[in-house]
């Protein structure tokens, strides 16, 4: 199978390969793209690809089709008017450039400065990780301030100088619209000589990876293939041989020999984040920034993916492959709990699409027909967060977990209160002592936990924190102790009780 792709510009077509973007970059002359960490943190191995920065380490070459573009570091530093604002702002900070961790320092500030001015909290997040060996967080942050502000001049005075020469300009542009379209009508008749069958199309040929357009393509080619897997991004590091980088799975891209990968990338609907009247709803396929910017997401959502990975992999991550890992929790699981968060789960059934709605805390493995589609979360006026996470950065495992605290007052009274707690153990407000809402105000339940709580006046009396404290000790006990780290047990109570005691 031949892959049809350009870089730096250029078209190019060549044969389908097994490596990683990184090498296959570097074997074809790339040699701007360095070698790092292999793990997607450091940036020197980073590229554009469809004008977002991504690790080259953990993309596939044969994840490539027709509309994607490469650019690669020495290529934007010749052509890209940013790349002069992000010299500018960096020699005003003070920064020293190496020449070998540059492309993630460039490649990172050229996202950021793209829209709106960053905060400094975001900078920080989206470095953090970065080989950054000429400099440190901190003058780095100064740096990328600096361009965002020498690019909003630059963009001004052009804005300036075009109106001027407005009238000069439309006139070339309709005299040149005629002989432009017919140049790009005679390009296409001659690309469709070359171009490869279209991978919408389970033909039968050999091509590993194919990408349906629809749910309707998705399902045929579901169908169709004798074995697959469903790719979707993932934050998840192969263990194996035979992982890929799917909806099960993660960026480590290896492909089983006989099994077909399909790709949710190019369907629409999937990476749609929208607002209904009383939820948000995600598509399984957004990459984990664009849900991390978009301001309608909760907060704690947006903190639990902040600790997710680099900033450059959570372009290509996405949030059904943080949550789809097999007899595994990701980094968004327990904010999902909290939230009370729902999935929509799409399957075939007699040529139809046939769609079912599972709560977060029912949600286990997927069938093998089984797609996450959407994830639903209720609209609540959550006036208290805090997501931390806990123990290894890599993975939530018996060692580590996700720690979620939600808090809605009203009149200075606890009206509303969800913890979580998620590792290989979990802990939900649908467990007993977790489950909080206004009905329950004259109920008790198991330890009485609800009803030391719903309904308090906040500051909480040090008498009901430690209550709290107590009861959900035992109940961690009685869920999480046989396959959590003893010390997560302590981590998890300091942390109830530091949110408790913040609550005014």
């Amino acid at each position: 199978m031949n892959i049809s792709y350009k870089i730096n510009g250029k078209k190019n077509i060549d044969s389908s390969s097994e490596e990683n973007l990184q090498k296959f970059l570097r074997k074809n002359g790339c040699k701007s793209v360095k070698l790092g960490c292999s793990k997607g943190f450091c940036g020197n191995c980073m590229i554009l690809l469809n004008d977002s920065p991504v690790p080259s380490c953990k993309i596939s070459f044969a994840s490539l089709r027709d509309d994607d573009e490469i650019v690669t570091y020495s290529h934007f530093m010749k052509n890209y008017p940013e790349a002069k604002d992000i010299s500018r702002g960096f020699e005003k900070a003070g920064i020293n450039l190496c020449g070998y961790c540059d492309a993630g320092k460039f490649f990172t500030a050229y996202d950021l400065i793209k829209h709106e001015k960053p905060s400094r909290e975001i900078i920080l997040n989206a470095v953090r990780g970065l080989n950054t060996c000429c400099t440190d967080d901190e003058t780095l942050c100064d740096g990328i301030l600096f361009a965002y502000d020498i690019k909003a001049a630059r963009k001004e005075k052009e804005s300036n100088s075009i109106g001027r020469k407005k009238t000069v300009t439309l006139t070339n542009e309709s005299e040149s619209n005629e002989s432009e379209s017919n140049e790009k009508n005679a390009a296409v008749k001659q690309e469709k000589n070359v171009e490869p069958p279209s991978p919408d199309e389970n033909d039968g040929s050999d091509e590993k990876i194919i990408f349906p357009t629809s749910m309707q393509k998705l399902f045929s080619a579901m169908e169709a293939a004798e074995d697959f897997s469903i790719s979707a991004g993932g934050t998840y590091e192969a263990m194996n041989d035979d992982s890929v980088d799917i909806q099960i799975s993660g960026l480590d891209f290896a492909p089983p020999k006989k099994a077909t990968v399909i790709s949710l990338k190019k369907i629409p609907e999937l990476m749609a984040i929208e607002k209904h009247e009383r939820y948000i709803e995600i598509g399984a396929a957004a990459s984990l920034n664009s849900v991390m910017k978009n301001q309608r997401v909760p907060k704690i959502l947006r903190d639990a993916i902040s600790e997710i990975a680099s900033h450059s992999m959570r372009n290509v991550s996405t949030i059904g492959g943080n949550i789809c890992i097999p007899d595994h929790r990701g980094s968004t699981w327990s904010a999902l709990l909290a939230l009370d968060a729902k999935f929509e789960i799409s399957y075939p059934k007699d040529h139809k699409e046939i769609r079912k709605i599972v709560k977060a805390y029912e949600f286990k493995n997927l069938g093998r027909m089984e797609i996450l589609t959407k994830i639903r979360i209720p609209i609540t006026n959550w006036n208290f967060s805090i997501y931390r996470r806990l123990g290894q950065s890599d993975f939530l495992s018996g060692k580590s977990a996700g720690f979620s605290f939600l808090a809605e007052t009203e009149r200075e009274h606890i009206y509303n209160i969800r913890i979580s707690f998620s590792g290989n153990g979990e802990l939900s407000q649908h467990d007993e002592i977790f489950r909080h809402n206004k009905k329950s105000l004259h109920k008790r339940v198991k330890y009485g936990f609800s009803s030391d709580l719903i309904g308090q006046k906040v500051p909480l009396p040090e008498k009901i924190i430690s209550t709290c404290i107590t009861n959900a000790g035992k109940i961690f006990s009685e869920k999480c102790n046989r396959d959590a780290d003893p010390m997560l047990e302590q981590q998890f109570k300091t942390l109830l009780r530091t949110s408790l005691e913040m609550l005014v």
